[in-house]
């Protein structure tokens, strides 16, 4: 079966010191008639209580004030500005009035490119006027893909990458399996299966959760312009970048194991932004919800198995803790409460392996081809303690 899917791709550029320096002044130039498209579009939204995008004016681009710095950019680059400018004033209108962008290249970081250009040719990108820029391609791209995006992008640790969005027909595998699963994230088992498999957390800020608040202190007590403020803002772009790359590299491997395993995977669909706010209180909890990336994990988990020509199916997350998986009585749980024990049925066990039970329940009444599947029978007065009612897995953490 042939679907229409879209995708991206990131690779790794590795360009001379000239051409680094040539691509951190368009930065510099790009976030000036960045932020002159922004004051252009508040000035009209001042004026007249309604705005429309730049890119559909032509008039206001002949201003000298703004000409002397949008010619300095090539022709590649010049639309992009102006698109992500348009993105960015819309998409945060609702919540006030766009700040302008700082001329820090860790503020404003990417170079959107007008379709069209990029040419890869063995291990070089040919962009405009450089010649040629040395690139990783890791993997190749489809023939018959359709390009509609492609980015520059210079990370906090002073990495440059390509980033490519393009859509294209796939052949989806047809698959006849039924074997199910039902998984619950948590914060201190980062998974529970309803297999009783729980992956342990990595916790990966944990090790530098206090050398970022304190570089965080040295940035608040610095003034902007001063060499203690850049080597702060340095190490400390260093440490969220490779603490990034730690965390997708688990979340692939963890999905992609899945994936492999089962047919259709049940999972919760939460509203981590909600979460979020009610844990405000509790900065642990509120740091550790920050650091799961829950919905990063599930979006690897879909994406996935579409591409495998399996499912994940999404079911609500309410009361999947409380409910008691042996008989469906509500047994009422503080967050403190690691075990389940049903005073109705009996039933004792760990409390995610509960919820993932749960879960794979409801997945499987919205899904009716697919059965069931429960390896573990767990008898009605089986003692065990919640440490113990799991088996533990670990992941193998590869640095990228």
């Amino acid at each position: 079966m042939q679907r229409l899917i879209y995708r991206s791709a990131k690779f790794r550029v590795y360009p001379s010191k000239q051409q680094d320096a040539h691509l951190r002044h368009l930065l510099e130039v790009g976030c000036t008639v960045h932020n002159l498209c922004l004051y252009r579009l508040r000035k009209q939204l001042a004026r007249d209580k309604c705005v429309l995008p730049l890119e559909n004016s032509k008039r206001w681009s002949k201003k000298k004030h703004f000409q002397q710095y949008y010619q300095q950019l090539p022709t590649w680059f010049q639309t992009g500005v102006i698109r992500a400018a348009d993105r960015q004033f819309f998409a945060t209108l609702r919540d006030g009035v766009p700040h302008f962008r700082p001329k820090v290249p860790t503020r404003y970081h990417s170079i959107d490119i007008s379709a069209g250009f990029p040419i890869i040719g063995g291990k070089r990108l040919y962009i405009g006027a450089f010649d040629g820029l040395r690139i990783k391609p890791h993997r190749p791209l489809p023939k018959d893909c359709q390009i509609y995006q492609q980015t520059l992008s210079l990370d906090g640790s002073g990495r440059w990458f390509y980033l490519v969005r393009y859509s294209t027909v796939i052949d989806i595998p047809e698959n006849t399996g039924t074997a199910a699963v039902g998984v619950d994230v948590g914060c201190r088992t980062y998974v529970t299966l309803s297999t009783g498999e729980a992956f342990e957390h990595p916790h990966f800020g944990n090790s530098v959760r206090e050398r970022m608040h304190a570089l965080h202190r040295v940035l608040k007590h610095s003034s902007p312009d001063s060499a203690r403020y850049r080597v702060a803002d340095i190490e400390l772009q260093r440490i969220v970048t490779r603490l990034k790359d730690r965390q997708k590299n688990f979340m692939h491997q963890l999905s992609r194991q899945l994936v492999d395993r089962f047919d259709v995977i049940c999972v919760e669909d939460l509203d981590v932004k909600r979460m979020l706010q009610k844990t405000r209180t509790n900065s642990k909890l509120f740091d550790t919800i920050l650091d799961s990336q829950w919905s990063t994990f599930i979006s690897m988990l879909t994406y996935k198995a579409e591409s495998a020509g399996k499912k994940v199916i999404r079911v609500p997350a309410y009361h999947t803790s409380n409910l008691c998986s042996g008989c469906g009585a509500m047994v009422e749980k503080t967050l403190s409460d690691r075990t389940h024990v049903c005073p109705h049925c009996g039933l004792i066990l760990d409390r995610d392996h509960n919820a993932a039970l749960n879960i794979l329940k409801r997945g499987t009444r919205q899904d009716t081809a697919v059965s069931e599947v429960v390896p573990t029978t767990v008898h009605r007065n089986a003692i065990s303690s919640a440490p113990d009612s799991t088996t533990t897995t670990e992941v193998t953490h590869r640095s990228k």
